[in-house]
C-alpha cells in the first residue's frame, strides 16, 4: 500500500462504540462525584502517616501499623490515578478529565512524600 492510497480515519467517539468494546471505568468509581469523594477522603487521611515518622523502630507492631496504613492509603491513591488515567484515555480533549488527571498526579506526589 502506498501513501497515496492510504486514507486517514477518525477514531469513533466512545459514546458511538458498543458497550462491550469499552472499558468498564464505572467499576473503579461510579462517577466523578464518587472519585471526588475518594480523593477528599484519602487527602484528609494522609496526615495520619506523620504520627509514625521517627518512630518506626519502636516496635514491630508500630512498624506493622505504619506499613498497613501506608499500603491502605497508597492503594486508594493508585485507584484514584487509574480512574483519572482511564478518563483521559477515553477522551484526551475533555478538560474535566485532564484536570482530574492533574489532581491525581498531585495527590500521588503528596502521598509519596508523606509515605
Amino acid at each position: 500500500m502506498t501513501d497515496a492510497t492510504m486514507t486517514p480515519s477518525a477514531l469513533p467517539a466512545r459514546s458511538d462504540l458498543p458497550l462491550e468494546d469499552t472499558w468498564a471505568v464505572e467499576t473503579v468509581f461510579a462517577d466523578a462525584d464518587a472519585w471526588n469523594a475518594a480523593y477528599a477522603a484519602v487527602s484528609a487521611r494522609l496526615p495520619e502517616l506523620a504520627a509514625f515518622q521517627g518512630q518506626l523502630g519502636e516496635s514491630a507492631d508500630h512498624l506493622h501499623r505504619a506499613l498497613q496504613l501506608r499500603d491502605e492509603l497508597m492503594l486508594e491513591v493508585y485507584r484514584i490515578g487509574m480512574y483519572a488515567g482511564l478518563k483521559v484515555a477515553e477522551d484526551a480533549t475533555n478538560s474535566g478529565s485532564l484536570a482530574m488527571e492533574d489532581r491525581a498526579g498531585g495527590l500521588f506526589a503528596t502521598a509519596g512524600a508523606a509515605a
